[in-house]
């Protein structure tokens, strides 16, 4: 069945599909790094797992967003190691 535009169910879960997965160049500037530290991080296993898709390395937006808010400092005061003090 076709909607208003002639558009599929099919074709737009298609697209919805396509949307749902970010290449390493936009998860770079989504973190603020490069491409290349992406890279050593997924080798590392320290970033989300990115899927191969057409010889791509694909990760899922949500994953990535997930992934970042873990990793983000809560609001407040920064945590300050102390030092003891010697007498």
């Amino acid at each position: 069945m076709a909607d208003r535009r002639g558009r599929t169910a099919r074709t737009d879960r298609k697209v919805t599909r396509a949307l749902d997965y970010i290449g390493a160049g936009e998860v770079a500037r989504l973190l603020g790094l490069s491409d290349s530290r992406i890279r050593q991080l997924a080798l590392a296993g320290e970033l989300v797992e990115a899927d191969r898709i057409g010889g791509r390395r694909l990760y899922k937006r949500a994953d990535v967003e997930r992934w970042l808010r873990a990793r983000r400092p809560k609001p407040g005061r920064p945590k300050v190691k102390r030092r003891r003090r010697s007498v």
